[in-house]
């Protein structure tokens, strides 16, 4: 839904390239190629400055953190994907309190930035 008709969207990494053209339905849009070729399988697609609305931490993101924060010696650090802002990183912070993990067993976090609006919104 967050899709507009007029952006552009790139394929592997913006080898690949179509703009939208037209909103078909609420979860549907048409498209025409910028930049084309040969399609691989299982290719990211990704909608640059999008913002995106859904949590960073999935079920299953929240269900690997808990394992790996009752690891024993506890890790040192802890990943979290496609970062948009402050608020998704509390998430894993609330998880640590909620689990009641003590501050010295806590690992740091990192997060990998992979969107743009992530570089103006971190602190």
């Amino acid at each position: 839904e967050a899709v507009e008709v007029g952006m552009v969207l790139f394929i592997e990494e913006a080898k690949r390239q179509i703009r939208v053209v037209e909103r078909v339905s609420p979860s549907e849009v048409k498209c025409v190629v910028v930049v084309g070729g040969r399609l691989n399988a299982r290719t990211a697609l990704e909608a640059p400055g999008l913002n995106i609305k859904c949590p960073a931490l999935t079920e299953k993101d929240r269900e690997d953190a808990e394992f790996l924060l009752a690891l024993d010696p506890p890790i040192d650090y802890i990943a979290v994907s496609f970062v948009q802002d402050g608020s998704d990183l509390q998430d894993l912070h609330d998880l640590m309190e909620q689990l009641k993990i003590s501050p010295e067993r806590r690992p740091r976090i990192c997060p990998r930035i992979e969107r743009p609006r992530a570089l103006t919104n971190l602190d």
